[in-house]
């Protein structure tokens, strides 16, 4: 198989080097099935990865899938210094033991990653013995607003929410999910928590966590509205980070989509 050659996106860690405390490094590229045709074309999938890609049978979910494979070993190759290649990932759900939970980064490293997409990004979070969780959400499948904000928000949220203008009820609704899914990625709840459980700031105000029932000490906990690199790499989607622990002093957001755009050794 030819050698990889990975372009490092403007304004990486230098190659090798872990997040330090308080930061965190969060990669993005866009989803185009040649970069995803080009990463499959040189570069082997476990075999859970490719039994879960063998099934499925959307082309854009399998682009998506396929990226987001990539990216965490971009990401966390670049960390580590190590070639993609030779990034394990492990993704054994907790509670079941089926290879569809939170990734993480099996050896030493203390590295934490969490992972999420739309139908057009994929973002990839790294940090260093701090549980993270990001989220990206674009609203490309919310058919129905109102009914998912009955599910989404708690009583004060859904309050603020139905007396917003309706051409304003989709972004915060947005605002309210990306939010709560990162903090449920952070801790490892996941959908097994309802976020109707959970209440954070509203989408005028900065992100925090006002109250979360049955759930840990909301000052325990912090968010950061993520924009893409440069501000404007996002369009319509709206993102959140969450950390256990003090907010982030180095956050870092970083165009990744030129690492998929390989060359083999011999190419000129």
């Amino acid at each position: 198989m030819a050698q990889i050659q990975l372009p490092v996106p403007t304004g990486a860690a230098p190659p090798g080097r872990l997040p330090a405390q308080g930061e965190v490094w969060v990669w993005w590229t866009r989803v185009r099935p040649d970069l995803a045709a080009s990463y499959l074309a040189r570069n082997a999938m476990s075999a859970e990865e490719a039994a879960r890609l063998a099934a499925m049978r959307r082309a854009p979910a399998r682009d998506r899938f396929v990226l987001g494979t990539a990216l965490i070993r971009a990401a966390v190759g670049h960390h580590l210094g190590v070639p993609p290649e030779r990034v394990a990932v492990d993704r054994r759900c907790a509670t079941c033991g089926k290879p569809h939970g939170k990734p993480a980064i099996p050896g030493g490293s203390g590295l934490e990653i969490s992972l999420s997409h739309t139908d057009a990004l994929v973002v990839c979070a790294v940090a260093r013995r701090t549980p993270i969780g990001v989220d990206v959400e674009d609203g490309a499948a919310l058919l129905d607003g109102d009914a998912v904000a009955g599910m989404v928000l708690a009583p004060g949220e859904e309050t603020f929410y139905r007396d917003l203008p309706p051409d304003d009820r989709r972004a915060a609704l947005l605002t309210y999910w990306t939010r709560k899914e990162a903090l449920l990625k952070a801790t490892g709840d996941g959908l097994r928590v309802p976020m109707r459980r959970i209440e954070v700031s509203g989408p005028r105000e900065d992100p925090r966590v006002i109250r979360w029932e049955q759930g840990p000490d909301p000052e325990s906990l912090s968010m950061v509205t993520l924009r893409g690199p440069a501000g404007r790499f996002l369009g319509p989607a709206v993102a959140a980070l969450a950390v256990i622990g003090e907010p982030p002093h180095h956050l870092v957001e970083l165009d990744a989509t030129s690492t998929f755009t390989a060359r083999s050794d011999h190419d000129g």
